[in-house]
């Protein structure tokens, strides 16, 4: 039977509209899906496979940052709270308008107001992520701000009938017919090296590294100093200050992010969701940097650690471009030969048994 499915996406990251999309791409096989999200359509229209119609809206704020490593906490409580007064003004309309498209069911990775929405609606409502939002609030300073954050979220996060827990999870979860947990929403690319390298020119003999890092408050990187590894070619889809010769802008029109970082020898980058599961899928050697006040990000690197070939280089070195010892250190360990197995196919069925 056809499913009207609305898939709620958070906008803070795009890791989350990452792992969206490969499940999206299994559950619109056969089902309609409308995404709602505040993450450009252009994203989706790169990453999703199957027909999907589009709706742009935001309804959390996630975290708001100073920069790449760390959070604003004040003007994130504040944003949230400003935004869950706008929410409860228009629910009455966003109820209408799903209520219009017929649909039958909500999954959201990770807005706790679907769940508000699809309560009023009284249709099945599953949350699809490895957190909530005041799993990452509660790391805040105690505060009436932070109470009343951590109060909202999970009174909206309550209203949804079913959870995916995936892996690592930041709360402890019992596996019911409600809740689904030890679960990996990766997609598994395979290793187009030889015709990457082809296609931009690089000889066999250089080391090849994907930068994943965004152009995000990394103004103070000295990436004019990338030219010293002149046995390293890097490429990125951002471009960089002082366009060093070895650095070559790249996009996605012939190869996906996940071929992308199963091609390269090395990937460089924060450590999030998706840069992490992603590095695990491929056995690709990662080399990041920590992120202040992001309660996430021990939880990942608890998870990264145990599968090795892995090196966190502190902040400062990493702007300096003190990165010779660890570069050398991980493309000598090679690849994983133990990685991560991929769920989306079961995550898929379970959401349509619901």
């Amino acid at each position: 039977m056809k499913r009207s499915i609305a898939y709620f996406i958070t906008a803070h990251g795009y890791g989350h509209a990452v792992r969206s999309s490969y499940l999206i791409n299994q559950l619109g096989r056969e089902n309609q899906i409308t995404i709602i999200s505040g993450i450009p359509k252009q994203f989706f229209d790169e990453e999703i496979t199957v027909p999907f119609t589009y709706i742009q809206a935001e309804f959390d704020t996630g975290c708001v940052q100073f920069d790449t490593f760390s959070i604003d906490i004040e003007s994130t409580q504040q944003n949230y709270l400003e935004q869950a007064f706008k929410n409860d003004r228009t629910l009455a309309d966003w109820v209408n308008k799903l209520r219009d498209l017929d649909c039958d069911c909500i999954v959201s990775d990770v807005v706790p107001f679907a769940g508000v929405i699809a309560n009023e609606l009284n249709i099945p409502s599953i949350s699809v992520s490895n957190f909530w939002w005041s799993d990452i609030y509660s790391a805040f300073p105690k505060s009436p701000d932070q109470e009343a954050l951590l109060n909202r979220v999970n009174c909206e996060m309550n209203c949804f009938t079913h959870h995916v827990v995936l892996n690592p999870p930041m709360r402890k979860w019992e596996s019911t017919p409600n809740v689904l947990t030890d679960v990996n929403l990766i997609r598994i690319a395979r290793d187009r090296s030889n015709e990457l390298r082809e296609k931009l020119g690089i000889e066999q003999t250089q080391h090849l590294a994907l930068l994943y890092t965004g152009n995000y408050g990394m103004n103070s990187v000295k990436w004019e100093k990338l030219s010293q590894f002149d046995n390293w070619r890097f490429i990125g889809l951002h471009p960089i200050p002082g366009k060093p010769s070895n650095f070559t802008l790249i996009n996605k029109d012939q190869f996906t992010m996940q071929e992308f970082t199963a091609s390269v020898d090395l990937v460089i980058s924060k450590l999030g969701y998706g840069t992490v599961t992603e590095s695990l899928a491929s056995g690709t050697p990662l080399l990041y940097t920590p992120r202040e006040g992001f309660a996430e990000s021990p939880v990942l690197e608890k998870f990264l650690l145990p599968y090795g070939h892995c090196h966190c280089i502190e902040e400062t070195e990493f702007n300096e471009l003190k990165w010779e010892s660890a570069l050398d250190s991980l493309v000598s360990e090679g690849r994983r030969s133990f990685r991560l197995f991929n769920d989306t196919e079961r995550v898929a069925k379970w959401i349509l048994s619901r």
